[in-house]
């Protein structure tokens, strides 16, 4: 419609990821640290609604779309930081795994919306005969989806507290001293355990990130059709959301979180071999149902590998640990992206 190369779309996930470390470290942590997580929300939520507004100039030109996308990059941090920050304010030692896991597997679902939204609103036989008329559908779309999510962001600063008025335990009540970004980094760095926590997060990001990004020329030389692609990336989703809240019930109520952690390494390791035989049989009901299980082990790494980091660095703040985490993700994600650049830069010579 707009007359650029799939390279040139491609390039807008990667602005996120350039984005999302200066703001990470720049914006969200010192806001969460110095002002607390309804600041940094306000920060992010304005960030992102100019984003989105900012889109509407796209019919214009498709570099006002690139500009959107670093926006929205930039307001990402300020808001999937304070997640665990709102967890530890609100909520005692036996919720916050739970409350951290409702909160970290909202970023799934937004982006499953986002690949799903654009079909309600655009249809590509349409676009493909008129492209003035395809501009003004994808106009449409993003005129709509900025009233909605823009409604919804305000809705939610209205209604957002930094704390409740009366202490979640005993221990709210008492103060507790946390370091400083530059500290927080310094007992993050002399932890021995925090670097095999890190490598552990990041090699299963890097398989979800390859999967997000690949499923469908990874697994279409094995049989699998376009359709049965999509079902198993729906189980992936699905069936991580249940997991991740059925592990953190169960991390919250026992306190085991390095057993948890364990299992679901050991889970996801066992999931992504039986998906690998699977796939090399030939048989998609299998395959499926590997990545079913994996998607069960495999999400749940994000809320309670934050959790068990922010409990095993104290006295690194909740915002300092999990900068570092979700940035971890987002730098290892950049090999799989630029991969995707280059294939794509290939097929179109």
């Amino acid at each position: 419609i707009y007359e650029v190369k799939l390279v040139e779309v491609s390039m807008l996930t990667l602005l996120f990821t350039i984005a999302y470390l200066p703001s990470s470290f720049l914006i969200a942590t010192p806001l969460l640290e110095k002002y607390g997580a309804k600041v940094s929300l306000m920060v992010g939520t304005s960030l992102m609604i100019a984003g989105l507004w900012f889109r509407m100039l796209v019919k214009l030109d498709f570099t006002y779309m690139v500009i959107s996308s670093a926006i929205c990059g930039f307001s990402i941090p300020p808001m999937t930081n304070a997640v665990t920050t709102l967890s530890a304010n609100w909520f005692n030692h036996n919720e916050r795994p739970l409350a951290t896991t409702i909160g970290a597997t909202a970023t799934p679902l937004g982006s499953g919306l986002g690949f799903i939204w654009p079909v309600f609103f655009i249809n590509q036989d349409d676009a493909k005969a008129d492209r003035e008329k395809g501009k003004d559908q994808v106009e449409f779309s993003v005129l709509i989806y900025a009233i909605a999510i823009s409604a919804i962001l305000l809705l939610c600063l209205l209604i957002i507290r930094e704390k409740p008025k009366t202490p979640p335990c005993a221990t709210h009540s008492k103060t507790e001293e946390k370091t400083s970004m530059l500290k927080g980094l310094k007992v993050m760095a002399q932890a021995k355990g925090f670097y095999l926590l890190g490598l552990s997060f990041c090699l299963t990001v890097l398989i979800m990130a390859t999967l997000a990004g690949q499923v469908n020329a990874i697994l279409a030389p094995f049989g699998m059709t376009a359709v049965e692609c999509s079902i198993l990336g729906a189980g992936v989703t699905l069936f991580g959301i249940f997991g991740s809240v059925a592990l953190s019930i169960y991390v919250g109520t026992t306190k085991q979180y390095r057993a948890g952690y364990l299992v679901i390494i050991g889970g996801a390791g066992t999931s992504f071999s039986l998906l690998v035989a699977s796939m090399a049989m030939n048989t998609s009901w299998a395959t499926i149902l590997g990545g079913c299980f994996l998607g069960f082990f495999i999400m749940p790494v994000f809320p309670i590998g934050m959790e068990f980091a922010c409990e095993q660095m104290y006295p690194a703040s909740e915002a300092n640990v999990t900068g570092v985490f979700l940035s971890s993700s987002q730098i290892i994600s950049v090999p799989v992206v630029s991969n995707q650049m280059t294939q794509r830069f290939q097929q179109e010579g």
